[in-house]
């Protein structure tokens, strides 16, 4: 009887080792199961990182291409500022020379005056005088005051107007002292409107 007890007990025990080899498969699978779903949930923080990454550093090239195109395009907006003001600063001498009438500049490269010689001008009865008006970008209208004075004294004023001048036009206008105190006339304003 001994024999078949322990051939029970031998029974048992195989299938009791059977049912823990069962188990410890089934808690390697959960435990591999629970290791892979880790490693894809880490592969997949990596990728989105590396993704991050990538796009912020293409976001960094995208600015930085549109800070060099704006330092570009204010470099390039001084150059020509620069060229503007170089020709406007050629024009204003050339214009100032006696040989080109000793034009005043009241708008450095496009609006100048100079007052009439004796000779352009015919006064009659009142003290007058002349004054030309130049524009190389032409004006609606032009406008010119004068303050008249007398010893250096401010005694009154006296202002005139023209119509259109095309540009590179000239035009003539003609101020009076209907006090006939005065003895000078000077250019306070010149406006193209």
């Amino acid at each position: 009887m001994v024999i078949p007890l322990l051939f029970v007990a031998l029974i048992a025990l195989s299938v009791g080792a059977a049912a823990y080899s069962i188990e410890a498969r089934a808690d390697d699978r959960e435990l591999r199961a629970v290791e892979e779903k880790r490693e894809d949930e880490n592969r997949a923080a990596r990728d989105e990182e590396a993704r991050q990454a990538a796009a912020a550093a293409e976001a960094t090239k995208v600015r930085e291409a549109a800070e060099a195109q704006q330092a570009q395009d204010l470099q390039d907006a001084a150059d020509a500022l620069t060229k503007a003001k170089a020709a406007a600063d050629a024009r204003d001498l050339d214009m100032a020379q006696a040989e080109t009438g000793g034009w005043t500049v009241v708008e450095s490269g496009t609006l100048y005056y100079r007052y009439a010689e004796d000779t352009e001008v015919d006064c009659g009865s009142w003290d007058c005088t002349g004054v030309f008006v130049y524009t190389f970008d032409g004006c609606d209208s032009v406008y010119v005051e004068a303050a008249v004075e007398s010893n250096g004294v401010v005694i009154g004023m006296a202002n005139d107007l023209i119509g259109a001048l095309l540009p590179g036009q000239s035009g003539g206008l003609f101020l009076e002292d209907f006090s006939d105190r005065g003895d000078t006339f000077r250019v306070t304003d010149v406006s193209c409107r």
